[in-house]
């Protein structure tokens, strides 16, 4: 099972099972953000917010027709996570075009004083859950 609240920042995902979550960000006036072919977004989830991520996806633009992003969450990147809340955050890595250079990151999605962010890790059936 997979599911997104976009309302209370909660993604819900049986463990072991293949989740696409469409991401797009807009810049500070409220605008569409284009992204190039340099800047990645990256996926982090952590058993709490400052804690070495668990889970790490990085998923590069691989062409600027599209204002978004797709993260695919695998199999692999569960499948050893036990049962149970954890805290999630979505950072934007954007780089110099000529150089390639690291020029900012920016968190889309992240802790904040009214909202913290979770991935819910549940079990199937057949499996013990929390």
């Amino acid at each position: 099972m997979f599911k997104v609240d976009s309302e209370n920042m909660t993604i819900y995902l049986t463990r072991g099972d293949t989740a696409s979550i469409i991401f797009s960000a807009k810049d500070q006036d409220g605008n569409q953000f284009h992204p190039t072919t340099n800047d990645c977004l990256v996926f982090s989830v952590a058993k709490k917010y400052g804690d070495e991520p668990l889970i790490e996806i990085y998923n590069k633009m691989t062409g600027i027709e599209e204002d978004f992003w797709v993260i695919n969450i695998l199999p692999e990147h569960t499948e050893n996570l036990n049962f149970g809340k954890y805290a999630f955050d979505v950072q934007l890595e954007m780089r110099d075009d000529s150089t390639g250079n690291l020029t900012a990151i920016n968190t889309i999605i992240g802790k904040t004083d009214e909202i913290s962010p979770q991935f819910i890790l549940w079990g199937e059936v057949s499996q013990e859950s929390e």
